[in-house]
C-alpha cells in the first residue's frame, strides 16, 4: 500500500480468514490523481502467480504497471 499512496492512488488493506484457516491480505485500489474513486465503479480482481505478490502490478509506476 505505501507503493501505491506514493503515487498519488488511495489504497486500502483488508484481511480476510478462509473457511480453512488462511489469512490473506487483499489490496484495493479506488482511485488516483486521473481516475478519482466514484461510485458504481466496475470491480476488478487482479491474481499474481504463485511466486509474485501483488506488488508485481505496481511496481513499474503508474505509467506502466496495471
Amino acid at each position: 500500500p505505501e507503493l501505491i499512496t506514493k503515487y498519488g492512488y488511495t489504497a486500502e488493506t483488508h484481511e480476510v480468514r478462509t473457511e480453512d484457516g488462511y489469512l490473506l491480505s487483499l489490496h484495493r485500489i479506488s482511485g488516483g490523481k486521473k481516475y478519482p474513486p466514484k461510485p458504481g465503479k466496475p470491480v476488478v480482481l487482479v491474481q499474481h502467480g504463485i511466486l509474485a505478490s501483488s506488488a508485481a502490478w505496481v511496481l513499474s509506476g503508474p505509467s506502466k504497471g496495471l
